[in-house]
């Protein structure tokens, strides 16, 4: 899949993959460098939320939770 370089320097990841791994804003990114033009970016698990509400909605967003239902 494709995706443009940013004036700023952003690349967006597809929202068919930010759906798929159910990526969310906040969440970090780790980039590294494989070699000219070829590069490996992984993306960290989704910042805990705060209150007890917010652990709730954030565990049954989890992925394996969806699909439980």
């Amino acid at each position: 899949m494709t995706t443009t370089l940013s004036a700023d320097g952003f690349i967006e990841i597809p929202e068919v993959f930010r759906k798929a791994d159910a990526l969310a804003q906040g969440q970090t990114c780790e980039i590294e460098r494989l070699g000219q033009g070829e590069y490996r970016v992984r993306v960290g698990r989704q910042p805990a939320p705060e209150g007890k509400e917010s652990w709730v909605k954030w565990l049954l967003e989890c992925p394996r939770a969806a699909a439980l239902q």
